[in-house]
């Protein structure tokens, strides 16, 4: 039976080094539990420095950035 494509919806899929699911294909699950990452500090913070050049360019623009972090939702979740 053929997939039925809906035009009225959408999805998307996360994939994350920092997820659980992909430290037997090397990633960094294992370093931050699901659900446990709040506040973490690199080196268990593996986007860092991603959010930080995030920050510079948002900061670039205009627009004041507070702070940042890792957030404990899922994995590769961040706040800034």
């Amino acid at each position: 039976m053929p997939k039925r494509r809906w035009v009225n919806a959408a999805s998307y899929r996360v994939e994350s080094r920092e997820a659980d699911w992909q430290s037997s294909r090397g990633g960094h699950g294992h370093l931050i539990p699901r659900h446990g990452g709040y506040h973490v500090i690199p080196p268990k913070d593996q986007l860092f420095n991603l959010r930080s050049e995030m920050v510079m360019e948002l900061e670039k623009m205009g627009i004041e950035v507070k702070y940042h972090h890792h957030e404990v939702g899922g994995p590769g979740q961040c706040e800034n």
